[in-house]
């Protein structure tokens, strides 16, 4: 599997430069696999719509935008299939894991990542992972698992908590974050500039000062 985790998406050299060494041919020459879904119940949701989508929309050839809550399987089966890259938005990571399993998604994701690689921001990033780290919020209780809440999909063997070191989220501090990986651990903590880098299992740091390990 080529995954590429981060915490705000390719917003520096060095992040575009790892995006493109998990695909077989120029970024100008993909396809991409865009769900959107996690920030369906954001009230800027069509802000960051717009934010997302414009991204990889100069880097890339193509983009299927494909709300996995919205649009049945046999609507997008065949885009995913003719996509070189599945890039998953942030939002709400709760949300985000209820459809991605719903929609059957999670069904097919492994074997489509022997083909395909994968670009996640935060909750796109933080699915993945054993778990979901975080407390879910009042809005996320119809959608978690009620005999195992925090169960992610499990594609690597760590967790992913985003946004480390922003000023937007003063609760992420090392106390803290330490704590959580009392429960929830290993964690690795990727601030706004940096990000994960995974190839056939193996794990690279772009950006090593944004990002801490917490076992």
């Amino acid at each position: 599997m080529k995954l590429l985790l981060t915490s705000t998406g390719v917003i520096n050299s060095e992040i575009i430069n790892a995006l493109q060494s998990t695909l077989d041919k120029p970024l100008s020459e993909v396809t991409v696999f865009f769900v959107p879904t996690a920030i369906n119940q954001l009230e800027d949701s069509r802000q960051r719509l717009s934010e997302y989508k414009s991204q990889l929309s100069d880097l890339v050839k193509k983009t299927h935008t494909v709300d996995i809550a919205k649009e049945q399987k046999i609507e997008w089966i065949e885009k995913l299939n003719n996509s070189d890259l599945i890039y998953v938005s942030g939002g709400n990571p709760y949300y985000l894991l209820y459809w991605v399993r719903k929609s059957g998604l999670s069904d097919i994701l492994s074997e489509a990542l022997q083909t395909k690689a994968y670009f996640g921001i935060s909750a796109g990033s933080m699915i993945l992972g054993k778990q979901i780290p975080i407390e879910p919020k009042d809005f996320s209780l119809d959608y978690i698992d009620k005999n195992d809440p925090h169960k992610a999909l499990g594609l690597v063997s760590f967790n992913i908590e985003p946004h480390f070191g922003s000023a937007e989220h003063p609760d992420l501090s090392d106390k803290n974050l330490k704590k959580m990986a009392k429960d929830y651990n290993p964690i690795y903590a990727l601030g706004d500039q940096s990000a994960l880098l995974i190839k056939d299992g193996e794990i690279t740091i772009i950006n090593e000062d944004g990002v801490k390990y917490y076992k």
